[in-house]
């Protein structure tokens, strides 16, 4: 009984139901504690201050999908939206081709439209699938080919939520302004977003790494 309430309790935690843990393949998951996935190459062309960092990501192709969201509503779907993107990786695309997980999970918030943002949730492709990228068959999901991209990036551990992200959004901004850099404001057009990325699974308890990302101003 009490593994039984154990395995429920990791689904809670995911956010997944019964039906939606099949796709959840124990390698992977015991493979998330030691933080041993593929990630999007990067430069660091400084340190700015602790946990601080400034980025340039090159370019690279991410599946990703999307919705339009109240941050009160993105609690609900981001499940639903990291399952699709799990189902495509787990084959459920139309080459039927198994790829391997990859950290971050990386959600760009577009937040142009007052309460309404936009949340595109994104799973980067391994190098394997780079020049091409197995074709989803999910309609809602794209292949999404980002820019180069120049970030301030704040690392911080921990489990995520509105509150966390405004303290370390703060913390972010003010090492910004102490050192005098520029980076994109919410009202300044069409680059108005910010990042946040998660490199752990939520049943990983110690030693979290999150990210949350700032464009750097051209």
């Amino acid at each position: 009984m009490w593994k039984v309430l154990w395995v429920s309790g990791i689904f809670l935690l995911l956010g997944v139901n019964n039906s939606q843990a099949q796709f959840l393949p124990f390698l992977e998951w015991v493979q998330s504690f030691f933080g041993s996935f593929e990630e999007p190459p990067y430069v660091v062309n400084r340190t700015i201050a602790t946990d601080v960092e400034y980025r340039v990501y090159s370019p690279q192709n991410w599946t990703c999908i999307e919705e339009f969201l109240t941050s009160r509503k993105r609690d609900e779907k981001t499940p639903e939206m990291f399952m699709a993107l799990f189902s495509y990786i787990q084959g459920k695309n139309k080459q039927s081709r198994r790829i391997s997980m990859t950290v971050p999970v990386s959600t760009l918030v577009d937040h142009r439209n007052g309460d309404l943002n936009l949340y595109r949730m994104c799973f980067y492709l391994p190098k394997d699938f780079q020049d091409n990228p197995p074709i989803p068959t999910n309609h809602k999901l794209k292949i999404v080919s980002r820019p180069e991209l120049q970030v301030y990036s704040r690392r911080f551990g921990g489990y995520t939520s509105e509150e966390v992200m405004t303290e370390q959004m703060k913390i972010l901004k003010d090492a910004l302004a102490t050192n005098g850099l520029k980076y994109l404001e919410e009202d300044q057009g069409p680059r108005a977003m910010h990042y946040i990325n998660g490199y752990d699974a939520p049943t990983k308890f110690w030693n979290r790494r999150n990210e949350i990302w700032l464009l750097a101003a051209p």
